[in-house]
This record gives structure tokens, C-alpha cells and sequence, in this order.
């Protein structure tokens, strides 16, 4: 027996619901379930079915399911109960069997719908809410959320608009959902009964909504399905390699600080390399290592207002203020954490260099930078 599935209109659609079951019966697809974003038909034979949805809060009879005797009394009036779960229950008979509707004044159905009322209200608020959270968190934990956020924008673009998008259509899918229940809600209250076969089956805004929180979530997650690229022979970038600062790196002995040593991205707001080298400590004692995420800007300012983002997420210091400023000519300043990191501002170009730097190496790499950054 053949199965398919589809996007469905919303909980808060009850009308709408109706109809499209009622429509795709039609087409030989019968109700088999429904989860929260989709239905299962089953295939057979095109029939004339007439589908009611009841509502009710699972905390009334502390089940997902309706309970058995209030199940009995719908089909001793003609209605099979297809499937329920949380907050909706569908009932399905023939189009012209002579069935009882479940309830006759439309103000006391009303009366069903406060739950589903209360909780599309409330899905409103969760955004707002999960980020004051998540902002309050980070605080208290000493993370800088706007400035990671910033480079995040930088190094991968499409990540931070998936997560917009993904927001935006959940709390935009919330805000549809909660006027339409509300409205329905209103409605009835007022004496008008609910329409059963609406003119549309309210099936596009889930495509729609569902369609961007897909397109937000591969967004989101497409930096991390990007091929790794192996470091250039040629150092055409930015960045500096160790064999640019004068070591020598035995051949079998390079290896690299993270599972992604290299990593190259651009995009329209700048070009971005992350560079991290090691030696092996039985040749070089002590180790010599050195990561660096190098930016190159669209102008100035851009670089200025990165450079501050790096030093206040940086490894060691985490904040602005425990760098120290030195001048070298050459480069427009030079920003430093003890021994320990570097950051370079030059024109356009902003590089963040963690190593273990001596006077002698620190000197060298931004002699090199100089030179590079020209």
C-alpha cells in the first residue's frame, strides 16, 4: 500500500484542517497520522469524506490521547476516531452519513480552544525570551555575544542570516498563528459557527515557513560542510607561515594545531584565513606553534571595529583592556597580550596571532607583516 506525505495546515487552522483532509480523501489519499509539520495518507480508493478536528488540553484527562469513553461517544454517533495527539483529535465519516456535529453552539467549542489560544500566545515570546537568556548566560559566563557574533558575520555570512531566517519565520509562523486563533476564537464567542470547507486549506504559509527554517538551517550548518583545502605551497594571502618567519619544518614533521589547519573563505564583506602551524617537539625544543585568523576589510573602520571584536573574544585576555599598544614602523598598531598574542591593524587588513613570542619572533613576524600588508 502505497504512503505519502505533506505539509499540512497548522493546529491553529481548525477550518482549514477539515478541508484538507476532506480534499485529499478525494484524491484516494486517506488520513493515516499527523506529526507536527507533516501527514501520512495511506492510498485508496477516491471517497467523500466529511473530517472534524476536537480539540482538547491533554492536561484535562492527562493523556496525548482522548480518552476511551469520550472516543465511544463520538462513534456511537458515526464519527472513526483517525488519529490524536496533544492538542488535536481527528474525526473522519462518510460526506452523507447522518452524523451529529459535535457541537452546536459555536460559543461553547469556543471554550475548546483556550488552551491552543494560550499556547500560540505564548510561542510568540519564545524567541524574546531564549535570547535574553542565552544574552543574560553569556554575560555571566564572560563571553562578549555581540563581538562573537560580529566575527561570526565576517567569517561566514550565510550562517548568521540562516539563523535570522530560521528565527524570523518561527516567530513570524507564531505571531500568524496566534491572530488566526485568536480571530477563530473571537468568532465563535460571538455566535458564528466554524466554517468546515473554507475556501483555502491554509497550506502555504507551513510550506513557506517550513521551506525558510530549512533554508536557514542549511545555511546555517553549510561552513561546516565545506571541503577542506590543504595551506598552499605558495602563500598567496595574508596570512604568515612559519617557513616565512625562517624555520625550517622537516619534511613528515608538519602537523597542525586543530583537525582544520588551514582555512580559506571570502565573501562580500572581506577575506578571511585561519593558519595554524606546529613542529614537532622532538625537533624543536622548545615547540613552535603559531594560529593566527587574519581579516582583510573593505576599509578602515571595518578593520578598527574587528580588531576591538578579536581582542574582547580573544584566547587569553577575553577583553580589550589587558591588551597593552606598541608602535613599529610600518604598521598602523600593533596591540599585544603579554607574550602570549598579537593583534595587527594595517590599512584594511587586521591579523590575531597566538604563539608563544619572544622579543626576537614577535619582532620578526611583523617585520614580515609589514612587508605583506604593504
Amino acid at each position: 500500500m502505497k504512503r505519502k506525505f505533506t505539509f499540512h495546515p497548522k493546529d491553529y487552522a481548525i477550518g482549514q484542517i477539515e478541508k484538507y483532509y476532506s480534499d485529499m480523501a478525494a484524491k484516494g489519499w486517506h488520513l493515516e497520522y499527523r506529526n507536527m509539520v507533516t501527514s501520512s495518507f495511506l492510498q485508496g480508493e477516491p471517497k467523500d469524506m466529511k473530517y472534524r478536528v476536537e480539540v482538547a488540553s491533554p492536561k484535562a484527562f492527562d493523556s496525548t490521547r482522548l480518552p476511551e469513553e469520550q472516543v465511544a461517544v463520538y462513534e456511537d454517533c458515526g464519527w472513526e476516531y483517525v488519529w490524536g495527539h496533544g492538542f488535536i483529535h481527528i474525526f473522519r465519516a462518510p460526506a452523507d452519513s447522518d452524523t451529529e456535529e459535535f457541537y452546536l453552539d459555536p460559543a461553547q467549542q469556543a471554550d475548546t480552544l483556550k488552551a491552543l489560544r494560550k499556547q500560540a500566545l505564548g510561542n510568540i515570546l519564545y524567541w524574546p525570551v531564549w535570547i535574553i537568556i542565552f544574552t543574560v548566560m553569556n554575560f555571566f559566563s564572560g563571553h562578549n555575544m555581540h563581538a562573537e557574533t560580529y566575527l561570526m558575520w565576517l567569517q561566514t555570512p550565510q550562517a548568521v542570516l540562516g539563523i535570522l531566517a530560521i528565527m524570523i519565520a518561527f516567530t513570524l509562523g507564531s505571531t500568524i498563528d496566534a491572530y488566526n486563533i485568536n480571530k477563530l476564537y473571537k468568532q465563535m464567542k460571538a455566535g458564528i459557527p466554524l466554517d468546515h470547507l473554507p475556501k483555502k486549506t491554509g497550506i502555504l504559509p507551513t510550506v513557506l515557513k517550513y521551506g525558510v527554517i530549512i533554508l536557514g538551517f542549511a545555511a546555517l550548518w553549510s561552513p561546516y560542510f565545506s571541503p577542506d583545502i590543504p595551506m598552499p605551497e605558495i602563500n598567496e594571502g595574508g596570512y604568515v607561515t612559519l617557513s616565512e618567519l625562517g624555520v625550517e619544518i622537516p619534511t613528515g614533521n608538519r602537523s597542525y594545531l586543530h583537525s582544520v589547519g588551514y582555512s580559506h573563505r571570502e565573501n562580500f564583506l572581506c577575506k578571511y584565513w585561519y593558519v595554524s602551524e606546529d613542529v614537532d617537539k622532538e625537533e624543536f625544543d622548545p615547540l613552535i606553534w603559531l594560529t593566527q585568523d587574519v581579516y582583510k576589510l573593505k576599509n578602515e573602520e571595518k578593520a578598527l571595529k574587528t580588531a576591538n571584536a578579536l581582542m574582547n573574544t580573544s584566547t587569553f585576555a577575553r577583553s580589550k583592556s589587558v591588551f597593552k599598544k606598541m608602535d613599529f614602523d610600518g604598521l598602523d598598531t600593533v596591540y599585544y597580550n603579554k607574550d602570549l598574542e598579537l593583534v595587527v591593524i594595517n590599512d584594511n587588513c587586521v591579523g590575531y596571532f597566538r604563539s608563544i613570542f619572544t622579543p626576537e619572533s614577535r619582532d620578526a613576524l611583523l617585520t614580515v607583516l609589514k612587508e605583506k600588508w604593504a
